[in-house]
């Protein structure tokens, strides 16, 4: 984790290629390019497109040391969500 949240910006020593498991991909995600428009066109696809939006899979707040090791297991595909 990399950026406000975890307190640096660049992470030193830090191959993202290399560091990436078999079959793997990686992502990016910056806040900044985020605008109400642009989530409203992001939902109005989903609904013209009956675009399946759901989770993957759905953890309690408990189960939260399973849900990391599913995110990094390489079967894991899409996103999870923990439920308070």
């Amino acid at each position: 984790m990399a950026g406000q949240l975890g307190g640096r910006w660049y992470l030193s020593g830090f191959e993202p290629i290399m560091e990436l498991p078999a079959n793997g991909y990686l992502t990016s995600f910056y806040s900044g390019n985020v605008d109400g428009k642009r989530l409203q066109d992001m939902l109005d696809y989903v609904a013209k497109y009956h675009v399946n939006a759901a989770p993957e899979r759905v953890f309690s707040l408990e189960e939260v040391p399973k849900a990391h090791a599913y995110l990094d297991g390489a079967h894991s595909f899409g996103k999870v969500v923990v439920v308070i």
